[in-house]
């Protein structure tokens, strides 16, 4: 189980990055995460409902410049002890930065950003992704212990072979849903490459990788050690 003070720590290095890569608008330091606020974005009937009562409720870490949100929790007395969303606006339209650029100096500009939102139509598709360390929930060939929920009111469960710290989470969505950002900007950062090499699948294999998972597909940790330029390949034949 990874340690209150680390937990903080890398939650704090994950916004940092979202900020350094001007994707972050702004960070609930207190987010809701009562059991009440929690049934009540479960028993949403609806992606956009259950959107729409996370930012109501405050039940959200970091809201997104495009208005997508993550959430992180850490629950030790919990079943899943750690999770950790990823939630995509359910609609269509301008960022809040490009917004403010267009509106200019106005004295309230999140407020009518919100005005805006309420209004725009609804996106075609969307794809929120979630990662869970339940060890006690593990069955062998059905349930992996970490894995990453993708989809909403989806039972799939794509096994992971690693604890994720908060800003490995972070990396994942950045790679895979914001690639511009990834291969312009991201990919290069040193804290970028630290986290995603000090991925490791300690703590789940061999004790929750047995007999009938090695029948289905799994998320692998990164290889240590970078890969070998042309030159250093072997060559075939010759001297």
């Amino acid at each position: 189980m990874i340690g209150e003070g680390k937990f903080r720590a890398n939650l704090a290095e994950g916004f940092n990055l979202l900020e350094k890569l001007s994707l972050a608008a702004y960070r609930n330091y207190v987010p809701a995460v009562d059991p009440a606020t929690t049934d009540l974005v479960r028993s949403s009937t609806s992606y956009a409902e259950a959107y729409n009562r996370y930012l109501t409720c405050q039940a959200y870490d970091f809201l997104l410049d495009d208005g997508s949100f993550f959430f992180f929790r850490r629950n030790p007395f919990d079943r899943t002890l750690l999770s950790y969303g990823y939630f995509e606006s359910p609609y269509s339209g301008i960022s809040f930065s490009e917004f403010t650029a267009e509106i200019g100096g106005d004295n309230d500009p999140w407020q009518q950003y919100e005005e805006y939102c309420a209004q725009r139509p609804p996106r075609p598709h969307v794809f929120p992704v979630r990662y869970d360390w339940s060890p006690t929930l593990y069955r062998e060939g059905a349930h992996p212990a970490a894995h990453l929920h993708v989809g909403h009111d989806s039972g799939l469960r794509l096994a992971v072979d690693a604890i994720l710290l908060p800003l490995q989470f972070v990396v994942l969505v950045i790679r895979h849903f914001y690639l511009a950002t990834w291969e312009t900007t991201a990919s290069p950062l040193g804290e970028v490459a630290r986290a995603a090499q000090s991925i490791s699948d300690s703590g789940i294999v061999p004790l929750y990788r047995q007999g009938r998972d090695h029948l289905e597909l799994r998320l692998l940790t990164v290889r240590h050690g970078r890969a070998k330029t042309e030159a250093e390949q072997p060559r075939r034949g010759g001297h």
